[in-house]
């Protein structure tokens, strides 16, 4: 519908266009100045629908990128309290290993989950670069800092040695993670405002 109404206000503006040209060449400059007018205020309203129509757009993707963040930073403190209680429940045998490996799994899906994230921020980025350069200009720095605080290393540090049998020594990297990804959602929470 929106689409239909664009391409109607386009053709209404081309020939408005071509109105001016042909009054120009044949010298009649009061019908072309009114039809060049006409032509530059439609064309401006065509940009202000398109701009409102792309900041709509980006508005829902931030909102989902924003929840995104919000559920990958709890979820990772709901990791990190794991571990803790891990940490200072009394051994139930050698053997049992399910705590330990439920978390490694939680680690597990925390990495795909911030995969996902981070693909969802690059096309974000990608796609906001011309129209709303401020939003991709704030996504792009907060995926960079991403990189630099090594969020992917960190878990997937904190999953060996989770596997590994060293759910003590996973705390160190998982601190790492979590601090990260807060910084992430906070990012991605100053891109939605």
């Amino acid at each position: 519908q929106q689409m239909q109404e664009s391409r109607q206000q386009l053709e209404e503006t081309r020939e408005n266009i071509r109105e001016a040209s042909e009054a120009l060449e044949e010298g009649e400059l009061p019908q072309a100045a009114a039809s060049g007018v006409r032509a530059e205020r439609e064309l401006e309203e065509l940009r202000d629908d398109f701009r409102q129509r792309t900041a709509n757009q980006f508005e829902e993707e931030v909102q989902q990128l924003s929840e995104a963040a919000e559920q990958l930073q709890e979820r990772e403190q709901d990791i990190a309290q794991k571990l803790k209680d891990l940490d200072s429940e009394e051994p139930r045998g050698l053997r049992d290993t399910r705590p330990r490996e439920q978390i490694s799994e939680a680690v597990k899906e925390q990495e795909q989950d911030l995969q996902t994230l981070l693909e969802a921020m690059r096309d974000t980025i990608e796609r906001a670069e011309s129209a709303e350069p401020l939003l991709s200009r704030q996504l792009y720095d907060t995926l960079r800092n991403t990189q630099h605080d090594r969020l992917e290393e960190a878990l997937r540090g904190t999953r060996e040695l989770l596997d590994a049998g060293f759910p003590e020594e996973a705390e160190r990297p998982e601190e790492v993670a979590r601090q990260g990804i807060d910084r992430l959602n906070e990012g991605v929470q100053q891109a939605a405002e």
